[in-house]
């Protein structure tokens, strides 16, 4: 947090047209986005099932099928 205060006051000081309200706002958003992901954490991953290739589910159960009668 330092550190991001430290360099919002240098490019402030460097760059008269930046105003700190400005500035602020940038952050405020950064801040929200990242309380998004916070709140709402991303669930697709346990819910992700793979499904078989159709081609290798039918090859699949040709092998099973010719490994039977042989």
């Amino acid at each position: 947090m330092g550190l991001g205060l430290g360099s919002g006051l240098l490019v402030y000081s460097a760059v008269t047209g930046v105003t700190l309200i400005w500035a602020l706002g940038v952050w405020l958003f950064f801040l929200i986005q990242a309380l998004y992901f916070v709140l709402f954490e991303y669930q697709s991953d346990c819910q992700t099932k793979i499904e078989v290739d159709p081609f290798e589910k039918a090859k699949m159960a040709a092998q099973k099928i010719l490994s039977n009668g042989i």
